[in-house]
């Protein structure tokens, strides 16, 4: 989309599979927290990508964006 974006990891857990970050600039958002998990799915995973944003009117928005991009993974990947 053209934006340059700065992301800070916050927290990083491998026993559970998950990644906590936030954006920090680059995008017209007061705060965001985004949390990434990979669950064990039979051959496969389960991954649910769960953001918090303000203002509200982000929200949608952003889904949108994180949907497309698990879809261009799993397509990626074969799934």
């Amino acid at each position: 989309m053209g934006m340059d974006i700065t992301e800070r990891l916050e927290r990083r857990d491998d026993g559970t599979r998950e990644i906590t970050y936030a954006i920090i600039d680059g995008v017209p958002v007061t705060s965001h927290t985004a949390t990434i998990t990979v669950v064990p799915d039979g051959s496969a995973s389960h991954v649910t990508w769960d953001v918090e944003v303000e203002p509200d009117e982000m929200t949608e928005l952003m889904q949108g964006i994180y949907q497309q991009s698990l879809q261009a993974l799993k397509d990626h990947l074969g799934g």
